[in-house]
């Protein structure tokens, strides 16, 4: 592959003539360079290249070779000083041939700065000259008086790791500051520092004072070399009684540092600490001749030049700016203050320079002067309208926008035109006043529309609202039709009709879309039990029951619910007497099962319940009472209630653990002849009513039973029923051995229910579930070791939820087919963490809660993390906008696996099972499997996901607080 690359390589090099590239990417590509033979190899830069490294570049071909570079500048870097000072590893090839004496051209004329600051470096190139008009061409900047300074001070230098000097960074700071604010532009300033913390310190101080882009470019000397700006301050840091300037000392990066510089060149730094040193003294002695070097700068109005104040530095910068700065001897109070300090007349000269326009704002706050605002007469030649405009207008894009009053050429109206308009398209000028044509529709209603507004006047478009008349009965319909529009088929005239009735002589007033229908009251007797009807003429008699019957039956049932209280509570006070246990609650008959519902609705209106609560198993007596037969308890037919023998029976004989007892109980019960039981079956709806005990029992009902006529079931020959009609019996007598006399009847009547015994065993208390349970520890994590506790213990709810935390994890391990390749191994549980974190709860279910409508789905998943990360993840739930370390493959969110031995692989120490939303849209899945198991799911909602479980796999896990 590698040799294909290089093939393809040499064919497109080989197309051309000029093949460019860097020493490092050279010396990769030395085959291809072997190959392609180049005869001329051209060096830029030269100076700052190892000599190795130029050596190895070249190949047997080179016939020349063309360095370019500047010796007199920074060498290249050598990381060992030992092999810089004994060997002189950072002399570059071309410095080390010029240093032998061969042949080479130097360059004599610069373009790049003013002439006085190449001056200051005629000591390292002896035959420097300048292209002419660089003074010109670089102006000086208008708010400092000088175009080169040295502005000197005493602040002490710091020693850590590198040098640096705070009160020093003020001042360059303060000083580009100013400039900033007397209206350069940030990126025209560059502060170059001797060493990187200087650099680090200037940095975070400009930082800290001056907010948002675009800043000024900050940098070290050695970083800067090849570079240039208009306007450039060295910081030199050194400041020291010791007069050490370390490796600022050499030549070759003052000779960097000084020619960086095109308009202004500015030295900040402690002159008595440099002044000594003889490179350094080739700056400052001219300097100092000049008057270009002392602890006062001289800063002005960048338009009233002759306004010069000379300003010191101060001791902390950015402790001078957060008050306010009064003293006009510092230069923080004129950047504090820049905005005011100079309250001159601009009168600056727009570029139109039309004699009197000039800026009438003050000096102060600076203001843009690229475009004149003062106001030129124009006349226009076609139309000869007079106006006026903004001198920095085009003249020839003026339009006229004088208002006119026109005939419109379409429809004749008056009309407001602007000038400009009317000369380009007077048919284009919009008519919004109302049309004045009229439809050609039979009424001529006249046109409602936009004059302006194309349209057309035709019968079919006419929107005017008419009245009309329904063809099928000729009345004026209720609601009105478009006059253009065809007529509507009406099928619900509303018409009021008034006339008198064919066939109850009754006066009518209806619909005419109305049936015939009689509302005046009925003047017939009711066939049924001939009371009159009070039901309206147009209702059937007998569609609804007699009112007159219903009162008269009302009565009745009154008076039998007073009878039936008053056996409720002779009831009430016998099942009271079952001992200080008894509990009585009151119910109605909505609480009968299913099955006895059915059946007993025809005989009971209301029930008591009574609960004996003397043992496990709940015996429910309940005490009905029969209306709809109209039983006469009082005609002394039948014997009264079942007296306190019945409760007595029912408190001794049925225990606990024998239930099957019951039979034992109704035989006793059952031996008065005059009460007997009825069974229910379940399911079974027979039209008779049955007294055998052959039923399966669900439950039973005991009451009272007229007993006539009797015959024996045995001698029934025909129907049953048709039997005991045609002998005039009331029932069948049902005789077996040893047991009680029982009886069949058919006639609802002859029975009387009095109590209905449901059996009901209490029910074991259920367990609690696991979120219950959950609920009851505290907030935070309640850690259980598996070691403490017997995991066969079922009975114990802790072992239950913890087996629960267990069966999730080695449920989810033998899942892991899919990404064999990809886990670590199962891990041993030593320690389960039950979470607690109310505020995560609470948030999940009620997101659960609003979802329940939609496609959702609940499961379990797991991350891992290291141990650190556990306290804040159950206090706080997980953050999706937290960016990872390394980076997101699937974009941002909470990682969960439904693998932990995928999972594992981002911790060892312990792992958290989760349990998740999954809501169509909110959620990605990554690479699920055969079985719907996602090697990782990807949720961006913290209400999505709640934590359940921790797991940790360390002997000693650390504490975890709430």
């Amino acid at each position: 592959e590698k040799q294909t690359d290089q093939k393809i390589k040499l064919i497109v090099l080989n197309t051309q003539k000029i093949v460019g590239s860097t020493i490092v990417g050279a010396s990769i590509n030395l085959g291809v360079l072997q190959k392609l033979n180049p005869k001329i190899v051209i060096i830029e830069e030269c100076a700052e290249i190892l000599e190795p490294c130029l050596v190895g570049i070249l190949t047997k071909s080179v016939e020349r070779l063309i360095m370019i570079g500047d010796h007199r500048q920074l060498r290249p870097q050598i990381d060992t000083y030992h092999l810089k000072k004994q060997y002189h590893l950072d002399v570059s090839m071309m410095e080390r041939l010029i240093n032998c004496g061969s042949p080479f051209k130097t360059l004599r004329k610069q373009g790049r700065m003013r002439p006085e600051f190449s001056k200051l470096l005629l000591d390292i190139y002896p035959d420097y000259e300048d292209f002419p008009d660089l003074d010109k061409k670089n102006p000086p900047l208008k708010c400092l008086k000088h175009s080169m300074f040295w502005w000197s001070h005493t602040f002490d230098e710091q020693k850590e790791r590198t040098v640096k000097n705070s009160g020093e960074a003020g001042m360059v700071v303060s000083l580009a500051l100013f400039m900033i604010y007397s209206g350069v532009n940030p990126e025209e300033i560059t502060i170059i520092c001797g060493y990187l913390g200087q650099v680090h310190a200037v940095r975070t101080l400009y930082k800290a004072l001056h907010k948002g882009p675009p800043y000024v470019d900050i940098r070290s000397i050695d970083e800067y070399q090849g570079d240039e700006n208009n306007y450039v301050i060295i910081s030199l840091t050194r400041s020291n009684s010791d007069k050490n300037i370390g490796f600022m000392k050499e030549m070759e990066r003052r000779c960097v540092a000084q020619s960086r510089a095109k308009r202004g060149l500015y030295f900040v730094g402690n002159v008595m600490t440099f002044e000594n040193h003889g490179i350094w003294q080739n700056i400052i002695t001219p300097l100092k001749q000049q008057g270009l070097v002392g602890n006062e700068i001289s800063i002005r109005c960048h338009i009233h030049s002759s306004d010069e104040v000379r300003v010191s530095p101060v001791e902390s910068l950015e402790t001078d700016f957060k008050g306010p700065c009064k003293d006009k001897s510092k230069i923080t109070h004129y950047i504090k203050n820049s905005e005011s300090w100079c309250k001159k007349p601009c009168k600056q000269i727009f570029p139109c320079k039309v004699p009197g326009h000039r800026c009438k704002e003050l000096c102060t706050p600076r203001h843009d002067h690229s475009k004149c605002h003062n106001f030129v007469q124009f006349t226009f030649l076609d139309c000869q309208h007079m106006t006026f405009y903004e001198c920095h207008l085009d003249s020839t894009k003026l339009v006229c926008k004088k208002k006119l009053t026109k005939s419109l050429p379409k429809c004749g109206h008056l009309k407001e035109a602007i000038c400009n308009d009317w000369k380009k398209k007077p048919d284009a000028i919009m008519c919004f006043d109302t049309c004045q044509d009229f439809y050609d529709c039979s009424e001529r209603h006249k046109c409602q529309q936009v004059c302006g507004k194309s349209h057309s006047h035709f019968a079919s478009e006419c929107p005017v609202q008419v009245e009309f008349d329904i063809d099928k009965c000729g009345h004026t319909a209720h609601f009105k039709k478009r006059c253009g529009g065809t007529k509507p088929v009406v099928n619900d005239c509303q018409f009021q009709l008034k006339y008198t009735s064919t066939i109850c002589n009754h006066p009518q007033r209806r619909k005419c879309s109305e049936p015939e229908m009689c509302s005046h009251p009925c003047s017939r007797y009711r066939p049924d039990c001939n009371h009159p009807c009070a039901l309206d003429c147009k209702q059937e008699c007998l569609s609804e029951d007699c009112k007159i019957c219903r009162i008269e039956y009302g009565e009745a049932i009154e008076n039998q619910k007073k009878i039936a209280k008053e056996m409720l509570e002779k009831a009430k006070a016998d099942a009271l007497s079952a001992g200080e246990k008894a509990s009585l609650v009151l119910v109605d008959d909505s609480n009968l099962s299913n099955d006895l519902e059915n059946k007993c609705r025809m005989f009971f209106w209301h029930s008591d319940k009574y609960e004996i609560d003397s043992f496990d198993s709940i015996f429910e007596v309940q005490c009905h009472a029969n209306t709809e037969e109209f039983w006469d308890a009082a005609a002394n037919k039948v014997n009264g209630f079942l007296k306190d023998e019945f409760f007595k029976v029912l408190r001794s004989q049925i225990e606990p653990s024998d239930i099957n007892k019951i039979d034992s109980l109704m035989s006793t019960v059952l031996s008065n002849s005059k009460i007997t039981y009825y069974e229910f079956s379940k399911g079974v709806i027979d039209s008779e009513i049955d007294f055998s005990e052959t039923s399966t029992k669900i439950s039973i009902a005991l009451g009272e039973l007229l007993i006539g006529e009797t015959v024996s079931e045995r001698d029934v020959k025909g129907p049953r029923k048709l039997f005991l009609k045609k002998k005039k019996k009331d029932s069948f007598l049902v005789s077996e051995m040893n047991q009680p006399a029982k009886y069949r009847v058919f006639d609802r009547s002859l029975f009387h229910y009095k109590y209905l015994i449901q059996l009901t065993i209490k029910e074991k208390t259920a367990s609690l579930t696991q979120e219950d349970f959950c609920l009851n520890f505290k907030e935070g994590e309640t850690r259980y070791r598996l070691e403490d506790y017997d995991m066969r213990n079922v009975n114990d709810p802790v072992v239950e939820i913890l087996q629960s935390a267990l069966a999730k994890y080695d449920g989810a391990c033998a899942k892991r087919s899919a990404y064999q390749n990809a886990c670590y191994g199962k891990k041993d549980v030593k320690y389960i963490g039950i979470v607690r974190n109310k505020a995560a709860d609470e948030k999940y279910d009620e997101l659960r809660k609003q979802l329940q409508s939609i496609d959702l789905t609940e499961i379990y998943s797991f991350h891992a993390t290291a141990k650190e990360n556990v306290s804040s993840i159950i206090r706080t739930n997980l953050d999706p906008n937290r960016k990872a370390a390394n980076g997101r493959r699937y974009g941002d969110g909470c990682y969960f696996s439904e693998h932990p031995e995928f999972s594992v692989k981002y911790s060892q120490e312990c792992m958290f099972i989760f349990k998740l939303l999954l809501v169509k849209g909110q959620f990605t899945e990554v690479e699920p499997d055969q079985s719907g198991f996602c090697r990782e799911i990807v949720l961006k909602d913290d209400a999505l996901f709640k934590p359940v479980f921790v797991l940790w796999f360390i002997d000693n896990p650390p504490a975890v607080g709430k």
